[in-house]
Formats: C-alpha cells, sequence, structure tokens
C-alpha cells in the first residue's frame, strides 16, 4: 500500500505542477524499505521501521534518480546532489513519522482505530 501511495503523491505533485519525474523514484523505494521493514519488525519495534527510509530514498531512491531516470529524461545530476536533497526531506518525514506513531502506539489509539489492519 505505501508504494502505491507514494506512486499517487508523486503523480498528483507532478500534475499540479509542484514535483518532478525525480519524486517518483525516491519516494516509491523509500516507502518499499519502510513497509518491508514493518513487516519484519515484531510488533512492539513497528516504530522503528522508519529508519529504513533514509535508506530507501537517500541511497536506493538517489541511486535510480542519477544513474538510471536522469540520463533517460536528458538531465544529468550527480548521485550526492540527489542524495543529499532527498535526505533533507525524508529525515525529518521520517523521524516526525516516527515519534507519532511512537506516541500512539502508547497510548493503544492504533490498535483501537485499526486493529488487525497494522
Amino acid at each position: 500500500w505505501a508504494v502505491g501511495a507514494a506512486f499517487t503523491t508523486s503523480v498528483v505533485r507532478n500534475m499540479m505542477g509542484t514535483g518532478s519525474l525525480f519524486a517518483f523514484p525516491g519516494s516509491m523505494f523509500g516507502a518499499l524499505f519502510v513497509g518491508l521493514a514493518a513487516r519484519a519488525l515484531p510488533e512492539k519495534y513497528k516504530f522503528c521501521a522508519a529508519c529504513a527510509e533514509p535508506a530507501g530514498t537517500g541511497i536506493v531512491g538517489a541511486w535510480v534518480a542519477a544513474k538510471i531516470l536522469g540520463p533517460a529524461i536528458g538531465k544529468s545530476v550527480g548521485f550526492l546532489f540527489f542524495s543529499g536533497s532527498f535526505l533533507m526531506s525524508c529525515v525529518p518525514g521520517a523521524l516526525i513519522g516516527a515519534v507519532l506513531l511512537c506516541c500512539l502506539q502508547k497510548r493503544m489509539a492504533l490498535t483501537k482505530t485499526f486493529g488487525a489492519l497494522i
């Protein structure tokens, strides 16, 4: 679900003119890594899955953007440029999300609201 949400968000951002094609690899690989980490971690540590987002977005997504997507659309920008800019946005977002999930988990709000969906 996370990869689908990232893809949809990237499409909407591009249609509104506030994003670029480089939004696709960064967001989708970050979402994939978080989803896989959340599946692998025990229930008590699900909020730690946010630590996987910088790896997916800032490393894999930046590599795909720099080495595959960039040359395909005729824009040559280095890996470090994408990695830095992707990490500047995903690290604060992942931290905020992890803190929010941790707070909700402590209050048992997630279990009461969503039950077995999480």
